[in-house]
C-alpha cells in the first residue's frame, strides 16, 4: 500500500517565457489545478509547486499559498533567470521556503526561455547547482533549507565530489572550507536512479540523503515502476546495507518532504 505520492511538476521543465506576468498566470493556474486535483485525497496525494522566479516577490507569494494548499515543495532549476543558484536574487525564495519548512526540488530541465539564447539543459543544468550551493554560504544562510535533485539520477555525485575536494585543496584563489558529511551538514538530497552504482555513492556519505522514485507515468530514463522494490531486494541480496533501503525508499523522502 503506498501510504503517500508526491508529484513532481511536468510542466514548464523548460522556460516558458521572458514576460514576468506570463510567467506569473501560468504557474498560479498549474498550482491552483494541482491543488484541486489532490484536495479530496485527504494528504495522500501532495504535489510541488511551480514558481514565477522572474518575479521573486511573486514566487515568495504563490509558496505561501501552495503550502496552504498541500503542496510540499517548490520547484526550481539549477539555472534559471540568468542566475546561478547561489544568487542573492533567490535569497528571499529560500528564506520564505526555510520558514515554510517546504523543501526547493532541483529539477532537471532547461532555466530560461527559449528566446534569450544557449542554455544548458536537462541533467546538467540541475547538478550545476550542486558545486554553487556546496561553495556558498547558502546552507549557513539558511540553516533549516533543505535541497534535494529530483529526476537527475545520482551517478554524478562521486564526480562532483572529487571535483569539491580537489577545490578545497587546490584553489588559493578561491578557498573555501570543505564540508566533512557535506550532505547531511549542507540538508541535500538526491533522487537516485536503479541503474545507479548505489553502494559506490553510499560512500560518499548519503546514506541519510539517497531518495528514489518510479517517475509514474514518464516514458524516459528515470521511470521504472519497480524502483521501490528493485531497492529493497538489492538490501535483500546483500548489496546494500542492512536498514538503508527504507531509508531510501521511505525515511529519506518523508523527511525532505516534510511528511
Amino acid at each position: 500500500m503506498v501510504d503517500w505520492e508526491v508529484f513532481e511538476p511536468p510542466l514548464c521543465v523548460g522556460g516558458s517565457t521572458a514576460r514576468a506576468q506570463v510567467d506569473t498566470a501560468v504557474t498560479a493556474a498549474y498550482n491552483r489545478w494541482m491543488a484541486d486535483a489532490t484536495h479530496a485525497s485527504g494528504g495522500r496525494l501532495r504535489w510541488v509547486a511551480l514558481m514565477p522566479t522572474l518575479d521573486i516577490d511573486e514566487a515568495v507569494n504563490q509558496m505561501r499559498w501552495a503550502k496552504e494548499n498541500g503542496a510540499c515543495g517548490i520547484m526550481k532549476k539549477g539555472i534559471e533567470c540568468g542566475r546561478s543558484a547561489r544568487d542573492p536574487y533567490f535569497f528571499p525564495l529560500y528564506e520564505e521556503a526555510s520558514r515554510l519548512d517546504i523543501p526547493v526540488c532541483v529539477h532537471t530541465g532547461t532555466g530560461n526561455p527559449p528566446e534569450s539564447g544557449a542554455d544548458i539543459g536537462g541533467r546538467f543544468n540541475a547538478i550545476a547547482a550542486f558545486t554553487d550551493l556546496a561553495m556558498s554560504d547558502v546552507p549557513d544562510r539558511f540553516p533549516e533549507l533543505r535541497v534535494g535533485w529530483i529526476e537527475t539520477g545520482a551517478s554524478w555525485v562521486p564526480f562532483l565530489m572529487a571535483d569539491l575536494i580537489a577545490k578545497a585543496q587546490k584553489l588559493t584563489f578561491h578557498p573555501f572550507d570543505y564540508r566533512s558529511d557535506l550532505f547531511r551538514n549542507c540538508r541535500f538530497y538526491v533522487a537516485c536512479d536503479t541503474t545507479d552504482d548505489i553502494p559506490y555513492i553510499l560512500s560518499f556519505g548519503t546514506e541519510d540523503s539517497l531518495m528514489i522514485g518510479t517517475d509514474y507515468t514518464h516514458a524516459d530514463q528515470s521511470a521504472e515502476l519497480h524502483a521501490l522494490d528493485v531497492i529493497e531486494r538489492r538490501e535483500a541480496e546483500g548489496e546494500i546495507p542492512v536498514g538503508v533501503a527504507k531509508k531510501i525508499v521511505e525515511d529519506n523522502p518523508r523527511r525532505f518532504y516534510g511528511i
